[in-house]
């Protein structure tokens, strides 16, 4: 496996179709300033991404998505590890993100790796799921 730094949208966007029952297209990742991708690779073929900014001193983390096929392989703990190395490279010293408070799994690995709930935005998804606002500091 092979971690890439950059934003590949078409990459991405494959794990999201195959990940997420609201994925994201490819025109969904901009590459704008302060926006951050990391990738991890098996060949030609995304398997793990995570996409983000580090603006001043905080990070956030907006999508990050292991392929259904290679889950439960510690890949999403790396690809989040690896971002957060490169964020506090940046001057980062904490990280924020937002999950459905109906998505146990993912709530329960944010909370195995360090973050914890700061806050939550009611009704904030389409189907009326709650958003956690969950922090790591670093």
């Amino acid at each position: 496996m092979k971690l890439v730094e950059g934003i590949d949208a078409a990459a991405f966007a494959g794990v999201e179709s195959a990940a997420f029952r609201d994925p994201w297209t490819s025109a969904d990742f901009g590459s704008q300033p302060h926006r951050l991708g990391l990738a991890l690779f098996d060949g030609d073929r995304c398997i793990s991404y995570v996409y983000g900014q580090c603006l001043l001193d905080e990070a956030e983390i907006f999508r990050i998505g292991t392929h259904p096929e290679q889950r439960r392989r510690g890949l999403a703990a790396r690809i989040l590890a690896a971002f957060v190395d490169r964020v506090r490279s940046q001057g980062a010293s904490c990280v924020l993100l937002e999950v459905s408070s109906e998505n146990r799994g993912a709530v329960a690995f944010y909370e195995r790796t360090g973050f914890r709930e700061v806050g939550r935005r009611r009704d904030y998804y389409a189907s009326g799921e709650d958003a956690l606002l969950m922090r790591r500091d670093i």
